[in-house]
Formats: C-alpha cells, structure tokens, sequence
C-alpha cells in the first residue's frame, strides 16, 4: 500500500515548510529579534506542533515548554 503523502505531495510539502521557514527567519529580522525567534536552534525561543501522518496533534512546544503530549493538554496557563 503506497503512503498517503507521495513523492509529488512530499515535495509540495517541502516547499510549503522551507517558505514558512523563510517568512519566519525573515519577520524575526525585521523586528529586530532574530537572535531570539526565527529559527529553531538551541537557546532561542521555541514555539513547534508536530503531527502524525493522518494530521494529528501530537506534541505541541510552546515557548521551549511542552504544552500538548499525545494529543493531551499537559501545560497549563501559569
């Protein structure tokens, strides 16, 4: 059985995260901030969803903070 995500829709998808990757880096830079947000790397601010296959919430980052495990909200409003 052939994924659900084929080569084309593979590349499509590839497009789509490098111009979010793009758009982010370069909004981070024009605020002045890029030191902070804009990329995702070791002691900069972190915001990250990640999802399975069928587009799943399965973890969510917020702010370097797990937020979201599995689907299950774990981090509450402080």
């Amino acid at each position: 059985m052939e994924h659900p995500v084929n080569k084309k829709g593979f590349a499509q998808i590839c497009i789509v995260v490098k111009d979010i990757e793009l758009a982010a880096k370069k909004w981070a830079e024009l605020l002045g901030m890029d030191s902070e947000i804009g990329s995702i790397a070791e002691g900069k601010r972190a915001n990250l969803l990640i999802i399975d296959d069928a587009v799943n919430i399965k973890k969510v980052i917020l702010d370097g903070k797990d937020a979201v495990e599995n689907g299950e909200i774990i981090l509450k409003g402080e």
